[in-house]
């Protein structure tokens, strides 16, 4: 649930976020600009909750307002790819603008490492019904052999359900939650929903030629 804080930011109403960073947004007072810093700094400090409970401050024009900001433009740049990116894209942020995290207290880079290594699971369980452990030791940036433990804690995080097939080294996602929902994640449920539509076909044409069949 968001907190009387960030109910306050909201009042100053959403713009279209995006990859990209978002549609402009209106500028904003210093003393709104700094309660939209704290705002933006308590979600990266719980990425996970903030996410699962889909706290969008992103989306915020308070918030949006920080982009390119000279204070605090590489917070929001920090909580975007949050929303949006894999661990690469934090740890190239953090090799430009580490720095920044002794700004806002309770923001440490191993904490910001761990979220993006259990969101970056999360973003390849989108993309992928079945990984293979390499697969996932590539995005993590982690041993093979420590990626059923990061699969585990993914799973515990409530961010996908799957299952390991430890023989072929491989993962099994029955269901993930979608860190964003935009035009090409339609795409992809669309061309799922053909496919099964096809197999669906394909399953009640075989039944009615084996009824036929049966009945002769």
């Amino acid at each position: 649930m968001l907190n009387d804080g960030d109910r306050y930011l909201a009042t100053f109403g959403t713009t279209v976020a995006s990859s990209s960073g978002g549609a402009a947004a209106p500028p904003v007072s210093p003393e709104v600009r700094a309660l939209a810093a704290k705002g933006a700094a308590g979600a990266v400090r719980n990425p996970i909750v903030s996410f699962m409970e889909r706290h969008n401050l992103v989306g915020l024009q308070a918030v949006a307002a920080l982009k390119g900001d000279k204070e605090h433009g590489a917070l929001y740049d920090l909580l975007l790819l949050l929303a949006t990116g894999k661990l690469r894209d934090y740890l190239a942020w953090h090799k430009d603008h580490g720095s920044v995290l002794a700004k806002y207290p309770g923001l440490e880079h191993s904490n910001l490492v761990t979220s993006m290594r259990l969101l970056s699971l999360c973003s390849l369980a989108t993309e992928h019904s079945e990984i293979p452990y390499a697969a996932i030791a590539s995005d993590l940036d982690v041993p093979k052999e420590e990626v059923e433990a990061w699969v585990v804690r993914t799973i515990s995080a409530k961010l996908i359900e799957a299952k390991m097939d430890q023989l072929s080294e491989t993962v099994l996602i029955s269901k993930c939650v979608h860190r964003v929902f935009g035009p090409e994640q339609w795409r992809v449920l669309q061309a799922k929903l053909a496919s099964w539509k096809t197999n669906i076909k394909g399953i009640l044409d075989t039944i009615a030629k084996a009824n036929s069949q049966q009945s002769r």
